[in-house]
């Protein structure tokens, strides 16, 4: 024990003592060419309408990913180790996470992954770019980009900013419609949020449409976050989420059940003319916040 005492004393209480002084000698920054720009970021969303080369009554679809200045900011759809980008009506990173870009100008590229057949010699399919623009985020906000067209050569992205400052009040849910049908009907679509309150044992089940948007054109809605009724603890309500043209139902949504405090996004998606539950028009949803 002695021995040990006398070493520590020897060896290293002075090293120990040379650490303290060098630390503390002017607040040297030993880390000063690491640059932190936590704050010199945007936060962007992506989502997929695209169709590809209609064949009949049948769409396609057009899988990308997405890159910023080369940087690859998406990568979802991955099957047996296969990157094929995310597909129609699919969004990233996910429905409800947003990635995470460099603020500023920048070259946005969506790009469909090169593919290989598990054949003997494999098919390579060569990457191929969809589109590339350039855009401007602000550090700290929030955006969807929206891919539409109906063929290769109309693809374009469709870039909304998401601003949750409208959201003040914590009691209501918020909504807002994006319609991303290339040939929307002349007169537009119309959108309808209803509630179907459960009955209780002072009244019968009933229903009631909480928003209604009418005469929604390509890529037209409400851009703005609209404040709306949701479920609160311990609600069972139901909501359908319908889309009209005229006073034609086209499409409605069951399984949307909207919180207090939360943010989302209704949009439109496939083609006039297309058939079945993925190509026709139709809509759906993803949550923002």
């Amino acid at each position: 024990m002695k021995k040990v005492l006398i070493n520590f004393t020897r060896i290293i209480l002075p090293l120990l003592i040379i650490g303290l002084s060098v630390s503390c000698e002017d607040e040297h920054d030993y880390y000063e060419n690491i640059v932190y720009k936590t704050d010199d970021v945007a936060n962007v969303k992506f989502i997929n309408t695209a169709i590809g080369p209609v064949t009949g009554t049948a769409g396609s679809s057009i899988s990308v990913n997405y890159f910023m200045n080369d940087l690859k900011v998406t990568s979802v759809g991955v099957t047996t180790g296969v990157p094929i980008g995310f597909g129609f009506g699919g969004t990233a990173p996910n429905t409800i996470t947003y990635a995470v870009v460099p603020s500023g100008n920048q070259t946005l590229k969506s790009v469909t992954p090169s593919t290989s057949s598990t054949s003997n010699p494999p098919v390579v399919t060569p990457e191929i770019e969809r589109t590339s623009e350039q855009v401007t985020t602000e550090a700290g906000k929030y955006y969807s980009c929206f891919l539409v067209g109906t063929s290769i050569t109309t693809l374009k992205n469709h870039i909304i900013n998401d601003d949750f400052s409208v959201a003040t009040d914590p009691a209501k849910a918020y909504i807002r419609v994006v319609n991303t049908i290339e040939n929307t009907p002349a007169t537009g679509y119309k959108v309808v949020i209803t509630k179907k309150y459960v009955a209780t044992s002072t009244q019968p089940a009933y229903s009631t449409d909480l928003l209604t948007f009418e005469n929604i054109s390509f890529l037209g809605g409400s851009t703005v976050f609209v404040p709306f009724e949701p479920n609160v603890s311990g609600e069972s309500n139901t909501y359908d989420l319908k889309l009209y043209n005229g006073t034609t139902l086209l499409s409605t949504v069951t399984t949307f059940v909207p919180r207090p405090g939360r943010i989302y996004s209704i949009f439109t998606l496939g083609s006039v003319g297309l058939t079945g539950t993925t190509w026709a028009p139709r809509l759906t949803w993803y949550t923002n916040k």
